[in-house]
């Protein structure tokens, strides 16, 4: 069964690198350069996870946490952020599930999401 990822970040080297990773791993995926994108994107789909990116111009990340979580709907829907800010303290205090640090490391990557995943599956 493939999984459906929202990837959401502002920076397209940062999509493409994160866009072939997953391709490579077998994972669907749709792309946002922004918070508000990925809202909009979120009233279209229900991905299996959101791999959010904190530091964005416009509507951030923690402002689309915010959204999400006070969505019914969505407010159990995996989010993993990715950030450059190191030691975040509490980070699953915000309704989260897992932090990547950037720069992103695939393999990394690849692990944390599959560990949040497959914790939803088993929950």
């Amino acid at each position: 069964m493939q999984r459906l990822i929202l990837i959401v970040d502002d920076d397209p080297e940062v999509r493409l690198l994160i866009a072939e990773t997953l391709d490579a791993a077998g994972f669907d995926f749709y792309t946002a350069i922004s918070g508000d994108e990925a809202l909009l994107t979120l009233e279209e789909i229900y991905p299996d996870l959101l791999l959010l990116d904190l530091t964005m111009p416009g509507v951030d990340g923690w402002r689309v946490i915010r959204k999400v979580r006070a969505k019914p709907q969505m407010r159990d829907l995996p989010i993993v952020i990715m950030s450059e800010l190191v030691g975040i303290p509490n980070v699953m205090s915000y309704g989260v599930q897992g932090n990547i640090c950037k720069p992103v490391d695939p393999m990394a990557m690849l692990e944390t999401l599959n560990e949040v995943l497959h914790h939803d599956a088993v929950a």
